[in-house]
């Protein structure tokens, strides 16, 4: 036994193990390899870290060549016997040009180790696509007997011709013999596993074509995944993949939810969708297994590209978040998660789901009296699908040649003949009160150096709310929310038109907020 004298072990590993630091599909993920051999090593050997040839599980993505290593250890290693310091070999084992070169991963030794010290080092490689458990590679170490190693590819063609890999190419070691047996890594279970890659979303992403509100908007879905997504057709048993996609807020289905294939405009026959409203949520039945793209360390599954119909809500918002889960249903056993819920990617504004603009639903402008000369009573209509607070600032602009003095203007409410309680022209610092001058605005017949017209060089008529101004709802339609008198906003003012013999043109009138919260209107006008 042990105790017999002069009995010697072989060479061996006293310590091995690898983990990773990501199991991301298609991550940057930090490999790292610890180890300890009971017999220091020399310059004249190197490290393999070997994976099986037949193994059907994926590798890491990077080609062959050299890599940086990283770790407290990195200096004790380099590529091949005349390669720079602190980088290793590395062969990915793939299929190339009719050469299938050994999966492995070659760690030239640069100094001199100590027996039964553990040594550390790191080489960043990326995660392979689909998901898969860890693989557990071997570890040994090779007497390389003098000969130069490099690595790069040589090969050259045998008599039969037919190409082939030359012995000292790659992770190939021309003449090397086992100095330490081969021994497997241990590596965690799970996510630190190495090649462990999670089941996980390859893209999800989904935009819509319009922002405005109350109108017909498309929402178009793009979605891959690592994993197989099951589908049955209708009444046929067996499990299907359910997904949903929650956080459609702002919208409401045409009737019963259809999906579209995006590419040709045609039913999407391979899936059922239903809405659910308490939910704000799409939920997707698959009628037919997701498609496979690609093959080895690149699969993946997608759905087609699909769109779906939705009426825009009336209320500006901003973007709500879109998430997108999938679960197991049917089959007689219970729901089961596949993919956990996740945000979906989104374009930019106004391309961004459900994001809904702020605008005026009413804009309208009208006048009393056409001919030059003459006292003319401007009528402005407003509603908004948003509100505005009190303070806020409303420029009209594009008055061409109207006639006004300078200061205050009264406002009229046309109903009641009285002064509007919606404006005030108390609009620079000196003249703002607690109490609102209500029923004025203040007339900018040009150029001024005196607030507020300061700056301006065109004719203008500025107001500021002396109250909140609610927006219109409308229920969903745009249609009741313009017929909604409540959120109108009516007022009048008197100019007097231009003296232009010859007249002119209807001008573009346009409303300016200057919190800049929607693009400048132009006001829809008409003559009484």
């Amino acid at each position: 036994g042990d105790a017999h004298p002069l009995l010697v072990y072989r060479a061996r590993f006293t310590h091995s193990e690898i983990f990773q630091s990501t199991s991301v599909p298609r991550a940057t993920s930090l490999v790292t390899i610890r180890f300890a051999t009971s017999l220091s090593l020399s310059q004249n050997q190197t490290i393999a870290l070997t994976f099986p040839k037949d193994e059907p599980r994926n590798v890491w993505t990077q080609l062959s060549g050299i890599y940086s290593l990283e770790g407290p250890n990195k200096n004790l290693f380099k590529s091949g016997t005349q390669g720079a310091s602190a980088t290793a070999c590395w062969s990915q084992g793939r299929l190339d040009a009719g050469i299938d070169d050994i999966i492995k991963l070659m760690l030239y030794v640069t100094q001199s180790t100590l027996a039964g010290v553990i040594y550390e080092l790191s080489i960043s490689f990326t995660n392979p696509l689909p998901a898969q458990s860890s693989l557990a590679p071997s570890l040994e170490v090779l007497n390389i007997n003098g000969k130069t190693q490099m690595c790069t590819r040589q090969s050259y063609i045998t008599e039969d011709d037919v190409s082939a890999v030359s012995p000292d190419s790659w992770s190939h070691c021309d003449g090397c013999a086992t100095f330490v047996d081969t021994t497997l890594l241990n590596t965690p279970l799970g996510e630190g596993g190495v090649l462990y890659v999670r089941r996980g979303y390859v893209t999800k992403q989904i935009g819509h074509t319009c922002a405005l509100p109350g109108v017909t908007n498309t929402l178009i879905v793009t979605l891959q995944v690592n994993i197989n997504l099951p589908g049955v057709p209708n009444g046929a048993g067996g499990s299907s993949a359910r997904i949903t996609i929650w956080g459609i807020r702002g919208a409401t289905p045409l009737g019963q939810i259809k999906l579209f294939r995006t590419s040709t405009s045609t039913l999407w026959d391979g899936a059922s969708g239903t809405w659910n409203a308490p939910l704000h949520a799409l939920i997707i039945e698959l009628r037919e297994p997701a498609a496979s793209k690609n093959s080895g360390y690149l699969l993946l599954y997608e759905l087609p590209v699909f769109q779906f119909t939705m009426t825009n809500a009336i209320i500006a918002q901003e973007p709500p978040e879109v998430s997108v889960s999938i679960t197991l249903e049917g089959g007689g056993a219970p729901s089961t998660q596949l993919l956990e819920k996740l945000s979906m990617a989104t374009p930019a504004k106004p391309y961004t789901p459900l994001f809904i603009e702020k605008v005026w639903t009413l804009a309208n402008g009208g006048q009393s009296e056409g001919s030059a000369a003459t006292k003319n009573t401007i009528t402005i209509t407003l509603q908004t699908n948003f509100g505005i607070a009190k303070g806020s600032r409303l420029t009209i602009t594009g008055l061409l040649g109207a006639v006004a003095r300078k200061g205050p203007l009264a406002l009229l409410d046309p109903s009641t003949k009285t002064a509007s309680n919606w404006f005030s022209s108390d609009l620079c610092p000196t003249q703002i009160t607690s109490v609102a001058t209500a029923g004025e605005g203040f007339w900018c017949p040009g150029s001024s150096q005196t607030c507020p017209c300061s700056g301006v060089s065109q004719r203008r008529l500025i107001l500021r709310f002396a109250r909140d101004m609610s927006a219109c709802d409308g229920g969903g339609s745009i249609q009741r929310c313009m017929a909604d008198n409540h959120t109108h906003v009516v007022f009048s003012f008197q100019v007097y038109n231009p003296y232009i013999s010859n007249g002119q043109q209807a001008p573009v009138i346009k409303l300016q907020l200057e919190s800049k919260e929607l693009v400048d209107t132009v006001l829809k006008t008409c003559v009484e």
